[in-house]
């Protein structure tokens, strides 16, 4: 499962809600889930632990 922060996504698209290019539309549906940047430094376990709450 492919995870990453939530201010890439903010970069991905442009004020309209749009892709900010096709290469941006490419790594966005490469990535399953998007979470607070601060989550993303969480131990392994306890970043698998958040994504199962939060997913399921």
């Amino acid at each position: 499962m492919n995870v990453s922060t939530e201010s890439l996504n903010d970069k991905l698209f442009n004020k309209d809600g749009d892709y900010v290019s096709s290469k941006a539309q490419f790594i966005d549906e490469y990535i399953f889930f998007y979470v607070e940047n601060d989550v993303i430094h969480m131990q392994d376990e306890d970043l698998k632990a958040y994504l199962e709450k939060s997913v399921m």
